[in-house]
């Protein structure tokens, strides 16, 4: 395992040898991991260690490079320090946007690729522009001094069903980090790639079935009065109907005024709640037909569970994170059952008569 630190504009500063915790991805979150030095360590550096530097670990198994910044929290056991590192994500929940930041016929990945290019222009986290899905409807947001990371995470992944991730790697002696928007991450590897138990997986170690049933949803624009200038779209799962019964809800997304952009805020309510979500987590190991090189976040692989419910699973699933312990080798994953309903959407009218 190779692992450096650089100043917080990421000039490497060298190579450290810690005690790594764990590691972990997670598809539009900011992963984390925890160093460990000892006061007996050449790398024991307030100068290696600050707040703010980089820090890019290769693990050299197969799994993909692990990249971020040195945050709080940091203890300090009598044997030496333990501090807490965070995907360069998690830098965006302590910026904001500009007041007025207004966009008007937008695709989500031009949003994505301004917001992202102005914080760079204000202090620079080492972020360049990768590939940027600029696909989809036209959207109309305005920001006036919101966290980014509420812009990335709430309100552009509710404009269009998509992802984005931040990709650690080295550029002539700097640590840097490819901002990369995708309509959807991942490619379809079932026919090559898969998760068995027995073979390359051990039993799930914790199956969840979540959410709270809806199968309607009422996206309602901006506003204060209710006439036909306020836009309401509705979006239901008919199939989910049928077998659960209606199940409703509505929502007022302020600062939104577009009918593309209701739509898509409506689907993705649906989406994510019109089945329960079942997630897995399993732990796997670097073997074949699912080696760690294999896939990646976002990937959908097959899984085959013979203990599982009352007839075992055979299903597709889509990888959303990976947590790896360098002192052990081991590896667990989190995945997801995909659910892909059919919408029916239509334009509520307005009753202005009463």
């Amino acid at each position: 395992m190779k692992v450096l630190t650089g100043d917080r504009f990421g000039r490497i500063l060298g190579e450290i040898t810690p005690q790594i915790d764990s590691l972990s991805w997670i598809l539009n979150r900011a992963g984390k991991t925890k160093v460990i030095i000892s006061r007996k360590s050449n790398d024991f550096d307030p100068t290696l260690l600050r707040f703010g530097n980089r820090i890019y670990i290769d693990p050299g198994n197969g799994l993909p490079p692990w990249g971020g910044v040195f945050d709080l929290p940091r203890t300090w056991p009598n044997y030496g320090v333990v501090l807490t590192c965070y995907g360069i994500e998690h830098q965006y929940q302590t910026r904001v946007t500009d007041k007025n930041a207004v966009f008007y016929n937008r695709q989500a990945g031009d949003i994505f690729e301004l917001l992202i290019l102005r914080e760079e222009n204000k202090d620079p986290m080492g972020v360049t522009i990768g590939a940027i899905w600029k696909g989809g409807s036209a959207h109309g947001p305005r920001y006036n001094h919101i966290s980014m990371w509420d812009v990335l995470d709430y309100s552009i992944r509710r404009m269009e069903r998509c992802d984005f991730r931040f990709i650690p790697y080295l550029d002539s002696g700097f640590i840097k980090f490819r901002a990369e928007f995708y309509q959807i991450a991942g490619a379809n590897k079932t026919s090559s790639v898969a998760i068995h138990e027995g073979r390359n997986a051990g039993a799930a170690t914790e199956v969840e079935e979540l959410g709270t049933l809806i199968n309607r949803h009422y996206a309602i624009s901006e506003g204060s009065v209710w006439d036909q200038t306020r836009l309401i779209t509705v979006v239901q799962d008919q199939s989910s109907i049928s077998k659960y019964g209606l199940r409703e809800t509505a929502q007022v997304y302020s600062g939104t005024s577009m009918q593309s952009t209701l739509e898509m805020q409506g689907r993705n309510v649906i989406r994510l709640n019109s089945e329960a979500r079942r997630y897995f987590r399993l732990p796997v190991t670097n073997h074949s037909p699912g080696a760690f090189a294999d896939y990646d976040l976002g990937d959908v692989i097959g899984c085959k569970l013979p203990s599982f419910g009352f007839s075992g699973y055979d299903h597709e699933v889509r990888v959303l994170a990976r947590d790896f312990s360098p002192s052990n080798g081991t590896c667990e994953i989190l995945v997801e059952e995909q659910n892909e309903p059919e919408y029916w959407i239509y334009q509520e009218d307005l009753d202005v008569s009463a």
